[in-house]
């Protein structure tokens, strides 16, 4: 049976002449189902020969359905293992620990354990990795921001465990979390 030929709309052409002439980035919006996938997969024969080429993916099932459709000249990875990667080359025997920050603030609070606690400053410490921010100011933005659960602690110490939590994340560097990447 005989592949059908797939018409390609101008707004799908406009990409591929992009991938093939263009200069700098491009950047497609298009909604779910609209073929954006199938694009991606036609514009990797525009790329320019000999050119090495890394097509990023979300998440591990999007990922897995590029390499099976792009050519074995396109490497395809999550966001996450290039991320990974770039770390292994500095840190050659890191590993990867998703327990990582909760073991460390499980750590600093031994005296009051409470999970709760454990779970908020997690949540502050991912959204100051997120944002590159650990400054106190920074700090408590993002808690109003976000509408973090203090846990019944005074706001400054609150900060104060996040800023230590960072400290010892940041100096950790044998595990890495998904955060770190």
């Amino acid at each position: 049976m005989k592949k059908e030929e797939l018409i390609w709309s101008p707004f799908q052409k406009k990409i591929f002449w992009d991938i093939q002439k263009g200069v700098g980035h491009t950047i497609v919006e298009a909604r779910a189902g609209s073929a954006k996938t199938t694009s991606i997969i036609e514009s990797f024969r525009y790329l320019p020969k000999g050119k090495k080429t890394i097509a990023l993916a979300f998440n591990k099932i999007i990922q897995k359905e590029l390499a099976e459709r792009a050519p074995s000249y396109v490497e395809c990875l999550t966001f996450h293992s290039l991320g990974f990667r770039a770390i292994k080359q500095k840190f050659k025997a890191v590993e990867l620990d998703d327990w990582k920050v909760f073991n460390i603030i499980k750590e600093l609070v031994a005296d009051k354990w409470d999970n709760d606690l454990i779970v908020s400053i997690c949540d502050t410490v991912a959204f100051c990795k997120y944002g590159l921010m650990d400054s106190p100011r920074d700090i408590d933005q993002l808690i109003s921001r976000f509408g973090i659960d203090l846990c019944d602690l005074d706001r400054k110490d609150f900060i104060r465990l996040v800023i230590q939590t960072l400290g010892k994340d940041k100096s950790m560097t044998s595990k890495i979390d998904y955060n770190d990447m």
